[in-house]
């Protein structure tokens, strides 16, 4: 029953340009005329690393971590485990989600009802139905456990026992970084800053770390040489038992750092050497986010009907893609399997625009820029309802850094958010009014006065009508100034307002 959870630090592959390669000169910090013996080796965390005077070690170290990569399996597949079993199982987890039955924290041993539960309930009431569902064999033991995923992306992992009749909470992915990639592995998608960090952990059958490995790229300015530059750094698999550690030999070990927070031994690595090292990782994430869907439901959908294994509700799958630009990290998704390629390449142009034109500012500009380096964004994808009329997503990113404008305006940390749906049928992106009316009673809605507007008040003028506040007009006579959207476009307004 080996539960392997994978966490890593980005979501899909990637780009990186390889083919802006450096020449890179060797040197070993044991070398008198290289080493800095002022400057400790041990570090409390990555961050605490010394970026700018991080050296290459001797070539053995390559070897070294490429040997201990190549004895890590990153790829994952979502096992069902007895399907035989899964009506039972069902009707015991539905329990759980609609607050009939506790379950226990394996992390503190605090029992509790899942609707008292803060971290999945969050500031609203909890409900079953807004919520998504992974069912699937997660530990391998041959039975399903049940993955609760938030609108926020983050899963809970619970377990049931059939012989204590009791209820598991065996994993908390509090983050939205964390993504289920298959039994037995999780992986983290996270960033630091603008530092891109992956990490795969293994845990064994009771839930307990077996092992770990951790790797990043982090974008630098390097003061000293005056010119930025990108820092790769791989992290030896860091074992809990300590009689499995990669044995490390003196002259190698002398040119690592450590972070002393995990016991993790870093080397720097070339970008051609990075892209090598991940390769199998980003692929087997990659894969695991298509593989996926075929376990992911509704609460109606698992619930309150079979899970008919294999059978597809649309003729297409989903891929999140994604590219760094100037220190940001960007996913965007795309859409494979149409057998209208024409229609499929006018989607994902759609799909990979909206990264750019998906937020506005206030003036309704493009809010997105890649040009700062300094101003730096970080984009998450979450797939929302997908079938043969309709593909939803959110698209979300926090951006860091401050950036000060020629108009005295500065720019600082924020998140943003946003939904795009495509019309499947007609391969366009749909607005929200082009599937919802505004109601005429609320368009001549009013404040109950009976005032009229005053544009001309010297102080700023109260609304006392629906369609002064929103700018609408319902007839060509209406339409000035002030009255310049029709009701269906004042619904983009309202949407923004709400």
């Amino acid at each position: 029953m080996g539960v392997l959870i994978l966490g890593v630090f980005l979501y899909s592959r990637v780009n990186l340009n390889v083919n802006d390669k450096k020449e890179v000169e060797y040197s070993s910090i044991s070398e008198p005329e290289q080493q800095n013996e002022n400057a400790p080796k041990e570090y409390d965390n990555v961050f605490d690393f010394p970026l700018d005077d991080i050296i290459y070690p001797d070539p053995e170290a390559f070897t070294l971590i490429k040997n201990a990569y190549q004895s890590i399996d990153f790829y994952g597949t979502f096992e069902p485990g007895n399907i035989e079993h899964y009506d039972l199982y069902k009707q015991h987890f539905k329990q759980l989600v609609n607050n009939n039955e506790p379950f226990t924290k394996k992390s503190t041993g605090e029992k509790m009802f899942i609707g008292e539960y803060v971290e999945l309930k969050g500031h609203s009431i909890f409900n079953p139905r807004g919520y998504y569902y992974l069912f699937f064999d997660v530990d391998e033991d041959d039975a399903p456990e049940l993955c609760i995923v938030t609108n926020t992306g983050c899963t809970y992992i619970y377990k049931y026992n059939t012989d204590s009749n009791e209820f598991v909470l065996i994993h908390e992915l509090s983050v939205s970084h964390y993504g289920v990639n298959g039994t037995n592995k999780i992986r983290w998608d996270g960033v630091g800053g603008t530092w891109l960090s992956s990490v795969l952990y293994k845990y064994d059958e009771d839930s307990e770390e077996e092992y770990s490995v951790r790797f990043f790229c982090a974008p630098n300015y390097n003061e000293k040489k005056g010119e930025s530059e990108e820092v790769y750094m791989a992290g030896l698999p860091h074992y809990t038992d300590k009689s499995k550690q990669v044995i490390i030999p003196d002259k190698l070990k002398e040119q690592a750092y450590l972070d002393t927070g995990y016991e993790i031994y870093y080397f720097r690595i070339t970008e051609e050497q990075y892209l090598e090292l991940s390769q199998d990782y980003f692929e087997a994430s990659r894969l695991a986010d298509v593989m996926r869907k075929d376990v992911t439901y509704t609460y109606d959908d698992l619930f309150n009907s079979c899970v008919d294994r294999g059978i597809k509700d649309k003729d297409y799958t989903v891929t999140i893609e994604s590219f760094t630009e100037n220190g940001s990290y960007v996913e965007y998704p795309q859409i494979e399997g149409l057998t209208d390629k024409k229609k499929q390449a006018k989607i994902n142009d759609i799909l990979k625009e909206q990264v750019y034109m998906g937020a506005k500012t206030y003036m309704d500009e493009p809010f997105v820029d890649f040009s700062n380096p300094d101003y730096v964004y970080t984009f998450s994808i979450k797939v929302g309802v997908t079938n043969q009329d309709i593909a939803s997503f959110h698209y979300y990113f926090d951006v860091y850094g401050e950036v000060h404008h020629e108009d005295g305006g500065v720019s600082r940390d924020t998140t943003r958010s946003y939904g795009v749906t495509i019309d499947m049928k007609a391969g366009e992106m749909l607005d929200l009014s082009d599937f919802m009316v505004v109601d005429e009673r609320l368009i001549n809605s009013t404040d109950g006065s009976n005032l009229e507007t005053d544009y001309n008040s010297a102080v700023r003028y109260p609304y006392h009508k629906f369609k002064d506040v929103f700018c609408v007009y319902t007839t060509e006579e209406e339409k000035d100034n002030f009255h310049s959207y029709t009701s269906q476009e004042a619904i983009e307004i309202l949407k923004e307002s709400v």
